[in-house]
């Protein structure tokens, strides 16, 4: 365990990406299923995916002295995975759109013919 009993952290020698990834999305949906921000049929089912969409990067530590990494690293965590100037909400539908006007049309995704 990386924390003793009285709350001090000892750093692991070494990690298993996998390990952390699977521990981390099973404790993430329980939560999630606890608080009933999701049902527990979808939690199994998220948990049934073969591409669970969680990822562990296990890379070099980052030395308590280098803050601009620190720093890099936490705007990194707290970001949007989307600009929400990019969701519509459609009401009386209970429905949200993704609209990225930047985005190119797929191929052969034109104007439907009149």
């Amino acid at each position: 365990m990386p924390f003793s009993d009285g709350g001090a952290f000892h750093p692991l020698a070494t990690w298993d990406g996998d390990a952390v990834m699977k521990l981390f999305r099973e404790r993430l949906l329980a939560r999630l299923v606890e608080r009933h921000a999701i049902s527990e049929d979808l939690g199994r089912k998220l948990l049934a995916w073969r591409h669970p969409g969680f990822s562990a990067h296990v890379g070099e530590a980052i030395a308590s002295e280098d803050k601009k990494a620190i720093e890099d690293v936490a705007c990194y965590l707290v970001r949007a995975p989307l600009s929400l100037k990019k969701l519509v909400y459609l009401d009386g539908q209970k429905a949200v759109l993704f609209f990225d006007p930047d985005a190119r049309p797929a191929k052969g995704a034109g104007s439907p013919s009149t």
